[in-house]
């Protein structure tokens, strides 16, 4: 997923869930393959995007940038910690790009 798609998948998140009063803090948000989902475990490898809720496409745009870069910072330091092996990698890599 590029940074254009996760950005389109979080103003899409927005305005999909403006009418939401809040998000269920047992599931994960997450953009995958141009899309959002929620998801009880997150199994597929998402990239989160809660913190989009209830934000203007100003707001949105000015803040996906540094959120998928730290998403991607967080999930590389989980592979390093968990010992990823290289098919784990190649599949962490493939979200971000």
């Amino acid at each position: 997923m590029t940074l254009d798609e996760y950005t389109e998948s979080c103003e899409r998140f927005s305005d999909e869930t403006k009418q939401w009063w809040g998000l269920d803090n047992k599931l994960h948000y997450v953009a995958v393959d141009g899309d959002w989902r929620e998801s009880t475990d997150n199994a597929e490898g998402g990239v989160h995007l809660d913190w989009a809720f209830h934000k203007t496409k100003d707001e949105i745009k000015k803040t996906a940038p540094h959120e998928f870069y730290y998403e991607f910072k967080l999930q590389a330091e989980q592979a390093v910690d968990e010992d990823f092996d290289e098919k784990q990698y190649q599949n962490l890599l493939r979200r971000f790009i």
